[in-house]
């Protein structure tokens, strides 16, 4: 005998759960207190809703629910991947180089991240600190830098191009 099926108006919001409002565009909820709600829409923006707003919101979906596009993700993952692309792209919005070399540097970082799998063993295994190096160096350490540097010297696949 399975569980019945829960009530979705009935239950208390979730981080994750998917909602609309008037059925024109969906989101997801960030966060939920008895007196406001604070939804992530699709375009991006967020709203939070008072308590006597929050009636316009309907839930469609659960956190913990495989999402619309029927990969294996949760609404939760979802939520949690567009908010790492959001952070991803300020990031590179407030990355200014000084100049074309170091343009063409960064480009190169992440272009050694993102085709890692076709290049060298070296960037395979440290993809992710190359995109850290791009994007957030004070979050990467000197050793690992003066690492990248001295294989970009001797690897012909990790110079720009």
């Amino acid at each position: 005998m399975g569980t019945p099926p829960s009530d979705l108006s009935k239950d208390l919001w979730k981080r994750g759960d998917v909602c609309t409002q008037d059925f024109k565009t969906f989101g997801w909820v960030l966060c939920y207190t008895p007196h406001c709600l604070a939804v992530r829409w699709a375009s991006g923006t967020v709203e939070t809703f008072s308590a006597g707003a929050m009636d316009g919101v309907l839930r469609v979906g659960h956190a913990n629910s495989i999402g619309p596009a029927g990969g294996h993700e949760t609404n939760l993952e979802l939520l949690e991947v567009f908010e790492a692309l959001d952070r991803v792209e300020t990031a590179s919005r407030n990355r200014k180089p000084k100049n074309d070399r170091e343009q063409r540097e960064l480009d190169n970082l992440i272009r050694r991240h993102f085709y890692a799998k076709d290049g060298c063993n070296w960037d395979k295994r440290h993809s992710a600190s190359l995109y850290s190096l791009a994007l957030w160096p004070e979050t990467v350490s000197v050793i690992f830098k003066l690492r990248e540097r001295l294989h970009r010297l001797l690897c012909k696949r990790s110079r720009p191009q």
